[in-house]
């Protein structure tokens, strides 16, 4: 089983916002703090230029590089690190630019903005999104608060740079339908570029990322995500990983922050909600494949996971994707950002 595809599955967006910066050779702009069920990813397109956080080191980024903000974090952007920073919103506000966003509120063409300068070239590309549920994530909890991709795994991805291209173009986005390649584009891209980090990043810390290279712990994972039906117990799994109860148990906990068991039954909590989304089976169906002994058992762990019934999840989910329903305003997260 493909343990990674399934990581990279837990990750649900509600919906993409796609921006353009463009600035003079001289720039600087201090991003806003977003809540923390949003991330932005930012790529450089035409020059380098500095990625900025209170406390750490400047970072370089050229041409190519991206760098992914999740959480509420702080940084700003500049060509050079003496270049005085103006904030975003100021920006935004100067140019009457929608602060909304939200599924109903998703942009038929990408959103320009930045400094009046007579060489307005484009400097980044920028991709809000809004994750569904970013907690319930085991990716998203183990990520660091921004991170950094190099030349857009450019060996493994030989199509990014044309479909960035692809949705900076002015002339392409302002032809009829653009919304709905570039929407699932966006998150092709983000896709794509979590997996590279992944693949060629060094796994520190406990969590899913190190679990991954653990032989043990991989083949009780790839255990319970094959067949999370099955009557698993400690002992069984740990009969997987090759280890004693308690040796397992220990390292399951220490790696995952929780009992192997808990993390059976949230295993088992998304692959339902998964089904009860796509409308596949009934509840019943599904209290019988994972092993409750009644359609109301499965109903109080299913509420007691994701704090609503199931028909109510399946209903709330269905309609957030058909963008009957906004999800958070964008503008709830632009918070003013301590850098300066």
């Amino acid at each position: 089983m493909d343990l990674l595809g399934e990581l990279l599955l837990s990750v649900r967006i509600d919906a993409n916002s796609i921006g353009v910066l463009h600035a003079g050779a001289d720039w600087g702009i201090t991003m806003p703090v977003m809540e923390r069920s949003a991330a932005t990813l930012y790529s450089v397109l035409h020059a380098p230029c500095l990625l900025l956080r209170e406390g750490k080191d400047d970072l370089l980024l050229v041409p190519g590089d991206s760098a992914i903000v999740l959480r509420d974090t702080a940084v700003a952007f500049a060509s050079a690190s003496c270049v005085s920073r103006v904030p975003f919103i100021e920006l935004w506000r100067r140019q009457g630019l929608p602060e909304e966003f939200s599924a109903r509120s998703r942009r038929s063409a990408p959103i320009h903005f930045g400094f009046d300068a007579p060489d307005r070239t484009p400097r980044l590309l920028t991709i809000a999104y809004m994750f569904h549920e970013p907690e319930r994530s085991p990716l998203l909890s183990g990520l660091s608060d921004v991170v950094v991709l190099r030349g857009g795994g450019s060996a493994s991805l030989p199509w990014l740079e044309a479909t960035l291209d692809w949705l900076t173009s002015e002339d392409i986005a302002h032809k009829p339908g653009y919304l709905a390649p570039a929407s699932l584009l966006a998150e092709l891209v983000l896709t794509s570029f979590l997996r590279e980090h992944l693949l060629s990043a060094p796994l520190a810390g406990a969590g899913w990322l190190q679990a991954l290279t653990d032989p043990r712990m991989a083949r009780a994972l790839t255990a319970m995500h094959s067949q999370p039906e099955l009557t698993w117990t400690v002992v069984t799994l740990a009969r997987e990983a090759s280890l004693s109860r308690a040796a397992f148990a220990r390292r399951f906990t220490a790696l995952l922050g929780q009992s192997p068991i808990q993390y059976l039954i949230g295993c088992r909590m998304r692959y339902a909600a998964r089904s009860l989304t796509d409308g596949r089976v009934t509840v019943a169906a599904l209290a019988e494949r994972y092993g409750y002994r009644s359609e109301s058992a499965f109903r109080t762990a299913f509420r007691k996971h994701f704090g609503m019934a199931p028909q109510a999840f399946a209903r709330s989910t269905r309609t957030a994707k058909n963008d009957g329903e906004p999800v958070e305003r964008h503008r709830s997260g632009m918070q003013e950002s301590p850098l300066r």
